[in-house]
């Protein structure tokens, strides 16, 4: 039987942070089998609470503050987006992009099965977006790259996942 540290670990708000379905598959019993649901569903609530009131006291602080707008430039900007494991041998699952102007989403690359293709394949995958996204929005690289998930995969219809 595992036991909850008293303190919580950077496990436990790692895993507060992921959705239900995801920490079953990474820390239930399919995973590292630290995942007690009669213990860890308060755990999680209470740091998901925690994370929420320090957000809010910020929020009531800078509302007292009061507001200056300033116009800020509105560049544009591109996220690789990839879902796949956070293991660094596994598998990349699929890939797309989104680009950005200021704090407005203004494209999405819908993202792409990479199951079966070599290492090379998804590096040149990734190219050929930045290489369209530099043509049409003049970026020059993307801003970073964003690990989702695979359980998470957005495609609706062809996932081995969703059956």
């Amino acid at each position: 039987m595992v036991r909850i540290p008293s303190r919580r670990s950077k496990e436990c708000h790692r895993c507060a942070q992921l959705e239900i379905i995801d920490v079953r598959a990474q820390y239930g019993a399919g995973g590292d089998n630290c995942y007690q649901p009669s213990k860890c569903k308060d755990v999680r609530s209470k740091i998901n609470a925690a994370a929420t009131v320090k957000i809010k006291g910020k929020l009531d602080r800078a509302a007292a503050l009061g507001k200056i707008e300033i116009d800020a430039p509105q560049p544009h900007y591109s996220f690789l987006k990839v879902w796949a494991e956070e293991r660094s041998d596994a598998p990349i699952h699929a890939i797309g992009a989104e680009i950005w102007q200021g704090n407005s989403q203004i494209a999405e690359i819908a993202p792409q099965h990479c199951m079966g293709w070599k290492p090379l394949d998804c590096i040149g995958y990734a190219t050929q977006l930045r290489d369209a996204i530099r043509t049409k929005y003049k970026v020059k690289a993307f801003e970073a790259r964003l690990l989702l998930s695979p359980l998470a995969c957005p495609i609706p219809e062809g996932c081995y996942l969703k059956r």
